[in-house]
């Protein structure tokens, strides 16, 4: 089953901008964006060295909770699952049925590589998906 293709509708004030400009305004909006998460990028590593230095402090202070004036922090620990033998994780989970263990997430590349061999995946169907690559002139 595909996906069917909306005909989309431009309004008056939209039929107006010349389709270079529109190129020209998404590629400017995208630079945009690009920069800001250039910024949130930045934000994100001194989060991550301050969440360190906050986690150090509070295993030297031996406690799991500490706050300031305007927030506190609580010290949690979360078990993460961290597979070392792919073949045997694999077997377990054929054994005992355990396909919960997975996130149900295609590979896009495997699923177009088996389908252009020929092969019909059960279960499985495709859509096309559209975008606009732009690149600067």
């Amino acid at each position: 089953m595909t996906e069917e293709a909306k005909v989309p509708v431009e309004s008056e004030e939209e039929k107006e901008q010349t389709f270079g400009s529109l190129i020209d305004e998404m590629y400017a909006v995208r630079t945009e964006r690009q920069g800001l998460e250039a910024q949130a990028k930045k934000l994100g590593e001194k989060l991550d060295a301050m969440q360190a230095r906050i986690i150090n402090r509070l295993d030297l202070d031996e406690t799991t909770m500490s706050r300031g004036r305007a927030a506190s922090a609580t010290l949690t620990e979360t078990v993460v699952p961290k597979v070392e033998d792919w073949d045997g994780f694999y077997k377990y989970i054929l054994e005992n049925e355990a396909f919960h263990l997975l996130q149900r997430r295609v590979s896009s590349a495997a699923a177009r590589e088996t389908l252009e061999a020929g092969e019909v995946i059960d279960g499985m169907s495709t859509f096309t998906k559209r975008a606009i690559s732009l690149r600067k002139l």
